[in-house]
C-alpha cells in the first residue's frame, strides 16, 4: 500500500502515459477485455485502450482488471468464429461476437434452430457449406 502513495506510482504525466500505451499495444484488438469497476467489459480498441491508460494515470481506476473472458467462452469461441466465419476483432468478447453472429443469422434469412437438425456426424465447416447453398 505504501507503494501506491506519492512519491511511487503512477504519475500524470505524457511519459507515463506513453510507457503504458507502448507496454499495452500488444493487447490492442486481442482476446483480452477491459473490464472496468461497475463490471463492464470493453474490447481493447485504440479507443478503449487510450480511456484506460489516461484513467489510469489519474487514478481513476479502483478494480479494474484485464480479462480474457471465462474458459466456457475460451472454448466455445473457436466454434463460433468457423460455423458463422466471424474475423478475430468480431469476437473478441461474448457480447461482440452474439452481435455479429445474431447479423449473419439475420442476413443469412436461415433459423438458428436448423443447425439442431443436421445430422452430428458432418464438421462444422460441412454444416455451414451446406447452409449456404441452401439459401
Amino acid at each position: 500500500m505504501e507503494l501506491q502513495n506519492p512519491p511511487f506510482g503512477y504519475y500524470d504525466t505524457i511519459v507515463c502515459a506513453y510507457l503504458l500505451g507502448y507496454v499495452l499495444r500488444f493487447y490492442k484488438d486481442g482476446e483480452f477485455n477491459w473490464v472496468d469497476n461497475s463490471n463492464n467489459p470493453f474490447p481493447l480498441s485504440e479507443k478503449n485502450l487510450a480511456t484506460m491508460v489516461s484513467k489510469l494515470c489519474h487514478g481513476d481506476v479502483v478494480n479494474n482488471t484485464l480479462s480474457s473472458g471465462s474458459e466456457i467462452w475460451q472454448q466455445f469461441r473457436p466454434y463460433a468464429q468457423k460455423l458463422f466465419t466471424l474475423s478475430e476483432s468480431e469476437c473478441v468478447n461474448e457480447d461482440q461476437a452474439r452481435k455479429y453472429i445474431k447479423e449473419s443469422i439475420i442476413t443469412s434469412g436461415t433459423p438458428l434452430w436448423t443447425i439442431r437438425t443436421y445430422p452430428k456426424e458432418n464438421s462444422v465447416v460441412t454444416m455451414r457449406n451446406s447452409l449456404l447453398v441452401a439459401l
